[in-house]
C-alpha cells in the first residue's frame, strides 16, 4: 500500500467522522442571495481556519465539513487528491487557490482538494486569490472589520461584537483611520497567531469564545508585548486565570440590572441587617478616586462615601485613596485596602476599569466595582446612571422655553453612551416642537469654537457640560442660556450617588450578590435627577412633572418606536431598543445637525484620552 494512500484513508475516516456528526460544508450560493457587488483583493495568504465552505452546491458531495475527503479511495476523486498530496509533500504548490471572502469567511471557487490536503496536513494559511462579496446591509462588526482591514490587512483576527475593532485599535494606541507601521501589522499578526494557539489547546467545553473575542479579553488584561515576551506555558497560565471571564464572555446570561434589587426593607435600619456585619465586625469599603479628594469631579462620589458612613453607623467603614490616574496607583491602592480589610472596592473612573479588572481577577473573593458603561460581564462590576433619562428631559424643557427653531447641544468627548444621550436629548426636544433642530458641537474637537458657533446660528439656549468646573469666570454646565453675554442656569442633572451606594451595599449585607449583572440605574431608583431652577414657567414644571411622572411608572420608553437617524435610515421600527442597543448606539437621531468627529479632528490630547477610555 503506497504512503498516499495510507494519508487518504486516515483522511477519509476523518470525514466519515464528521459526516457522522452532521457536518455539512457552507456553500455561498446558498447564503447570498440576490446581486452583490465583488471586488477583487488579490493574491494574498488567508488562514485555512476562516475557509469554511465552497461556492457551489456541487463540491460538497466530496468533503465533509471539515474539509476532509469522503469520496471512496477507488475513485477518481481519490487518486486526485492522493496526487495533490504527493506534490505538496514532494516540493509544496505554489499556485494560489481562488475563494470569495463573506463576512470574514472564505469560499473556495477552485482549489477544493488543496485546501483539503493542507488542511488534513495541518498547515496554517494558503496562498490565494480573493475576490470580496459585498452586499446590502453588512453587520455592523463586518463593517468595522473592513474600517481595521484597510488600516491593518489582517484577516485572522475575528470578532463578534460591533465596537471589538475600534477597542483593540485603542488598546495599541491606533485608530481605525491611519494606516498602521508595517512592522505593527507584523507584530499584531504574530502576537495573535501566538495566542491563537495557546488558546486552542487549553479551550474548554464550557468556553465558547471564539478565539478573537477571548484575545480581547486578554488585552483588556494584560499588555500585547507579554504574547511576544512570555513563554507559552507563561501565557497559558495567563488564560487558565482568565476562564471566569471567558466563561462569562460566552454566558448568554449576563447582562444589565436597570434598577436594584427590590429588597423588603426600603432603608437601612439596624434592626434588620446580617448580622455577619457589626460595629465589631464592619464592612470595609474602600473608595478610589482618579483626581484629589477635592476634586470637583469626584465630589459626588465623596459625598456619596460619607453619606453611607452616617446612614450605616459604624457597621460600613470607608477608607480613601485619591489621585489614582494610573494604573499602578490603581492597583497598589487595591491591593493595600484589600490588605487592610476592604471587602467592597470602588472604583470612580473609566480610566481605573483595567487595573481594577486584573485586581478583580487576582482576588476574586472582594467585590470591585468601576463606574463605567459597559455590558461585558467579567469578574468586575461595573456600575452606572442612565444619564440619557435625564438628557431626555433637558431637550423636552429646552424646546418649550426656546424662542427658536434651533437648540445647542456641547457634546463631550464621544466615548461608550454618548451618542444615546445626543439622540434622547434631540427626541425629547422634537416631541414638544417636531419642528425644532438640535446643533450638535463636540466640546474638544479641533479649532472649533462652540460659542461662536452658537452665536452664529442665534443659538442662545444649549445643554452644556455637566460637570461645574470651579476654575471658570462662567460656569457653564446643564441647560443654560446666554443672555448679554451672561449664562442663566435653567436646570442641571444631580447624580445622588449616596442613594447608589446606599441601595448597593444594603443589598450586600443582605447576602444579595450582584451576580453577572452590570448596575445601570435612572430615574425610578433614584440615584438620577433633573434639578430645574427657581423661576421656571410653571407651564415648564408641569412638562417636567409628567415627562418624570410617565418614566418613574414605566409609562413611556424614550427609545422606542420608529427612530430614523440623520440619513431617514429606519433605525427601530416598533418596540423598545434594549440596552445593549441603546449603548451601542453609533448614529445620531433624525434633527441632530452635525456629525462625530473622527479621532484626528480632535486635538492631540483630548486624541489620546479618548484612546485610553475606548481601551478600557
Amino acid at each position: 500500500m503506497s504512503e498516499a494512500l495510507q494519508e487518504y484513508q486516515k483522511a477519509h475516516k476523518e470525514g466519515e467522522k464528521a459526516v457522522k456528526h452532521g457536518e455539512k460544508l457552507a456553500v455561498l450560493d446558498d447564503i447570498v442571495k440576490g446581486t452583490c457587488q465583488q471586488i477583487p483583493l488579490g493574491v494574498m495568504e488567508i488562514p485555512l481556519s476562516l475557509v469554511t465552505g465552497t461556492v457551489t452546491q456541487m463540491r460538497t458531495v466530496s468533503f465533509a465539513g471539515n474539509y476532509m475527503p469522503v469520496m471512496p479511495e477507488g475513485s477518481e476523486f481519490a487518486r486526485k487528491w492522493m496526487n495533490v498530496w504527493q506534490v505538496q509533500t514532494d516540493s509544496g504548490i505554489d499556485d494560489p487557490i481562488q475563494v470569495k471572502e463573506y463576512l470574514g469567511r472564505f469560499y473556495v471557487q477552485e482549489g477544493n482538494k488543496r485546501v483539503s490536503v493542507m488542511k488534513y496536513l495541518g498547515n496554517p494559511s494558503i496562498m490565494a486569490d480573493v475576490t470580496r462579496v459585498m452586499c446590502d446591509d453588512m453587520p455592523a462588526v463586518y463593517q468595522e472589520f473592513l474600517s481595521f482591514y484597510k488600516v491593518c490587512p489582517i484577516y485572522n483576527i475575528q470578532f463578534t461584537k460591533p465596537g471589538s475593532y475600534k477597542r483593540l485599535a485603542a488598546l495599541l494606541n491606533r485608530d481605525l483611520v491611519t494606516p498602521w507601521p508595517a512592522d505593527l501589522i507584523h507584530t499584531v499578526q504574530g502576537g495573535y497567531f501566538r495566542f491563537e494557539g495557546v488558546y486552542q489547546q487549553m479551550k474548554s467545553d464550557k468556553v465558547s469564545l471564539t478565539p478573537g473575542d477571548a484575545f480581547l479579553v486578554y488585552l483588556l488584561t494584560y499588555q500585547f508585548d507579554s504574547l511576544l515576551d512570555y513563554s507559552r506555558a507563561s501565557i497559558a497560565r495567563r488564560i487558565a486565570g482568565l476562564q471566569k471571564e471567558l466563561m462569562l464572555g460566552s454566558c448568554q446570561q449576563a447582562g444589565v440590572q436597570m434598577a436594584p434589587v427590590d429588597a423588603k426593607e426600603k432603608r437601612f435600619s439596624l434592626l434588620n441587617f446580617n448580622p455577619a456585619y457589626s460595629e465589631r465586625n464592619p464592612l470595609y469599603t474602600a473608595f478610589i478616586y482618579p483626581t484629589k479628594q477635592s476634586d470637583s469631579a469626584v465630589s459626588d462620589h465623596e459625598i456619596g462615601r460619607i453619606y453611607i458612613e452616617n446612614v450605616f453607623d459604624g457597621i460600613v467603614k470607608t477608607m480613601v485613596y485619591d489621585s489614582c490616574d494610573k494604573d499602578e496607583d490603581t492597583e497598589a491602592a487595591i491591593n493595600d485596602a484589600i490588605a487592610k480589610g476592604a471587602q467592597v472596592i470602588f472604583t470612580t473612573s473609566i480610566l481605573q476599569r483595567t487595573a481594577a479588572l486584573r485586581q478583580a481577577i487576582l482576588h476574586p473573593q472582594v467585590q470591585i466595582y468601576n463606574c463605567s458603561l459597559f455590558l461585558e460581564n467579567h469578574s468586575l462590576h461595573s456600575y452606572a446612571t442612565r444619564d440619557f433619562e435625564v438628557k431626555f428631559l433637558m431637550g423636552a424643557l429646552a424646546a418649550q422655553l426656546s424662542n427658536t427653531d434651533h437648540i445647542g447641544y456641547l457634546v463631550p468627548s464621544p466615548v461608550y453612551g454618548t451618542a444615546a444621550e445626543v439622540n434622547a436629548f434631540a427626541i425629547g426636544a422634537q416631541m414638544v416642537r417636531p419642528d425644532i433642530k438640535v446643533k450638535a458641537v463636540w466640546a474638544d474637537q479641533k479649532d472649533v469654537d462652540s460659542a461662536a458657533l452658537f452665536a452664529k446660528e442665534n443659538i442662545t439656549l444649549y445643554a452644556a457640560r455637566d460637570l461645574i468646573f470651579p476654575d471658570r469666570d462662567e460656569p457653564e454646565y446643564g441647560l443654560c442660556r446666554r443672555e448679554n453675554g451672561k449664562v442663566i442656569h435653567l436646570a442641571a442633572p444631580v447624580r445622588n450617588w449616596g442613594a447608589f451606594y446606599e441601595k448597593l451595599i444594603h443589598n450586600i449585607i443582605q447576602g444579595i450578590k450582584p451576580g453577572m449583572h452590570s448596575q445601570w440605574w435612572g430615574l425610578k431608583s433614584g440615584v438620577i435627577d433633573l434639578h430645574c431652577a427657581d423661576g421656571l414657567p410653571s407651564c415648564s414644571v408641569r412638562l417636567m412633572d409628567a415627562l418624570k411622572n410617565a418614566l418613574l411608572c414605566d409609562d413611556f420608553a424614550i427609545f422606542s418606536g420608529e427612530l430614523k437617524d440623520q440619513a431617514g435610515n429606519v433605525r427601530n421600527s416598533h418596540g423598545a431598543l434594549d440596552a445593549g442597543q441603546i449603548l451601542a448606539m453609533d448614529w445620531l437621531y433624525e434633527n441632530v445637525e452635525g456629525k462625530i468627529p473622527e479621532m484626528h479632528e480632535y486635538d492631540e490630547k483630548t486624541a489620546a484620552e479618548i484612546k485610553q477610555m475606548e481601551a478600557q
